[in-house]
């Protein structure tokens, strides 16, 4: 949140505060949200240990640690859990911030951070899909036919068979499989247009 919300000046102070008084340069914070609450396990480190890689390459490891943490401290998590205080009563009416909150990125942005995750290949595969190719593909993710597509699209099902070979020829396919492989992925990381 400091990386996209203040001043430069301010996110200096907050970040020079951070170094100075609890001694941390980089962290990870876990956030899991059920129906009744929202739990924040995080980890918190100096520029020279392990946590970005333990983040980057061994998250499940992390969310062991947090489990197992939860698990050894669980009686006192509950005693904390009935004393705590609610977060609207201790901020009172500074609680609703008067700067609205974007919980979406701008593609830019989310593409080069899933280039720097290392999915650029997927990116570029996804560029290289119609529109119609990816309706397609959304269709082939729901199970339905060439006939059933056809019909869901206003298309023949000879046309969605081309777009399906076309589809195979610009992501080095050889079968449906390998289609609805790369679909769910490019469909999981939201890049299907």
């Amino acid at each position: 949140m400091i990386q996209d919300f203040g001043s430069k000046k301010y996110k200096q102070t907050v970040m020079q505060a951070c170094k100075n008084v609890l001694d941390v340069d980089v962290g990870t914070l876990f956030i899991h949200k059920t129906a009744e609450h929202a739990e924040f396990f995080g980890f918190a480190a100096k520029k020279t240990s392990a946590l970005e890689k333990l983040t980057l390459n061994q998250t499940p490891l992390l969310k062991s640690f947090a489990s197992y943490f939860k698990k050894e401290l669980g009686s006192l998590l509950r005693t904390m859990e009935t004393e705590a205080n609610h977060l609207i009563h201790l901020k009172g009416k500074d609680f609703c911030c008067a700067d609205p909150i974007y919980p979406t990125l701008d593609p830019f942005t989310y593409k080069a951070y899933l280039k720097d995750l290392g999915l650029g290949p997927l990116i570029k595969k996804a560029t290289l899909l119609s529109s119609r190719e990816s309706q397609c593909i959304r269709q082939l993710l729901k199970g339905k036919s060439a006939k059933e597509t056809g019909a869901a699209l206003g298309l023949s099902p000879r046309t969605v068979e081309f777009y399906l070979e076309n589809i195979k020829n610009k992501l080095s396919c050889t079968s449906k499989q390998e289609i609805l492989k790369i679909g769910q992925e490019l469909d999981r990381l939201g890049l299907l247009i």
